[in-house]
């Protein structure tokens, strides 16, 4: 039954990328139309054609772009301190410096507080929701780091972020910002029939959150261009 369970689960996390393919999709748009007219009115509960629905809207917002997307906003402090703490473990040394704490060194660069907040965005059919947009839709496991036990939680903030790298780029990320359950305690944990079945059968956490505040990026839509001359104002270094 585990087996079966993860197949069906990894089968319907490929089929969204799959059908979104251009070459696909396009030959499928074609069958969806031949179906729809066989297959009487209401199509609200097809998986095929609710994919294809999807598969023009925006994924992730290209801010390197004019215009961009998303609602203009300023990071709170708790998530700007986040970003701040993700960005500089990833750096080979403290590269960004907040600006009202400490002023930059040689080799160094302000961060900016500014980002555009979005409800959701879809990455390789995967549909993100922040829990402001829906609070059942936002829920989600991740891994808070290499080697660390994975978490569940739930989605607080969708935002995309841009700065300059210390070569000048223009580097453009998306992040959520998750909030993670509490773990059961011993205690309760040996009443939670679920933990029986670790491939399929999931687990229960207390319904509050952690303190920690966790920062996701997601790397397959990351954008990254060089900066043309005369934006330099925009975005600080």
């Amino acid at each position: 039954m585990e087996s079966t369970f993860m197949k069906t689960s990894c089968r319907a996390a490929n089929l969204r990328p799959l059908l979104q393919d251009t070459q696909i999709s396009a030959a499928l748009t074609e069958f969806l139309d031949v179906f729809r007219r066989v297959s009487g009115d209401d199509e609200r509960g097809m998986r095929l054609d609710s994919v294809l629905r999807t598969a023009q809207r925006s994924v992730v917002p290209d801010l390197a772009r004019a215009g961009g997307h998303g609602t203009p906003s300023t990071l709170s402090q708790e998530t700007y301190t986040a970003l701040l703490a993700k960005l500089n473990l990833e750096a080979p040394e403290r590269l960004y410096v907040d600006p009202t704490i400490g002023k930059k060194r040689g080799g160094q660069r302000y961060l900016s507080r500014d980002a555009q907040k979005h409800t959701d965005v879809i990455v390789d059919g995967i549909h993100y929701r922040s829990r402001h947009a829906s609070s059942r839709d936002s829920n989600i496991q991740f891994s808070p780091a290499p080697g660390r036990q994975p978490c569940v939680g739930y989605i607080q903030d969708v935002c995309t972020h841009r700065r300059k790298s210390l070569a000048g780029d223009l580097i453009v990320e998306t992040f959520l910002t998750v909030r993670s359950f509490q773990e059961l305690s011993d205690e309760h944990a040996a009443f939670d029939i679920f933990r029986r079945f670790p491939h399929a059968g999931g687990r229960l956490y207390y319904d509050a959150i952690t303190e920690e505040l966790h920062m996701l990026k997601l790397p397959a839509h990351s954008e990254s261009a060089k900066e043309p001359d005369g934006t330099a104002d925009e975005i600080s270094d």
